[in-house]
């Protein structure tokens, strides 16, 4: 049986933390992990571990904040 939802979100969160600081053998190594685990695109998945917590500024003034449990 799989995760829940309510069991996936504070292991994105941990996941994405340690992919941050990870270099980068150590991230490929976490991307299969999690791939595996998760179950999406090895790229998507890089992009969502990649950008979780980052924060973005539009032209418009508008900031947004990359959360990966939003997904």
């Amino acid at each position: 049986m799989g995760m829940t939802m309510r069991e996936r979100k504070p292991y994105y969160r941990e996941v994405a933390k340690r992919y941050q600081k990870a270099g980068k053998k150590e991230k490929g190594v976490i991307l299969d992990e999690f791939v595996a685990t998760v179950g999406l695109n090895r790229s998507y998945a890089s992009t969502l571990l990649r950008n979780h917590g980052k924060v973005i500024n539009t032209r418009r003034g508008i900031r947004l904040k990359g959360d990966i449990t939003k997904v």
